[in-house]
């Protein structure tokens, strides 16, 4: 995740206004989730990330 979250960040320092979310994904009544979805995009719509990835312990 750090290497996405590095590209959040280097669209925030370019002064881009981001919105990001994070969403966990589950299967039936598993408390843990199997994959966790980022998304973050500029206040112009563009798509800086868009990403599920695994939540492997």
């Amino acid at each position: 995740m750090k290497g996405y979250e590095n590209q959040i960040a280097a669209s925030i320092n370019a002064g881009n206004t981001v919105y990001y979310t994070a969403t966990p994904n589950y299967i039936g009544e598993n408390p843990i989730p199997i994959s966790i979805t980022m998304e973050a995009w500029t206040s112009s719509g563009a798509s800086v990330v868009s990403v599920s990835i695994l939540n492997i312990p």
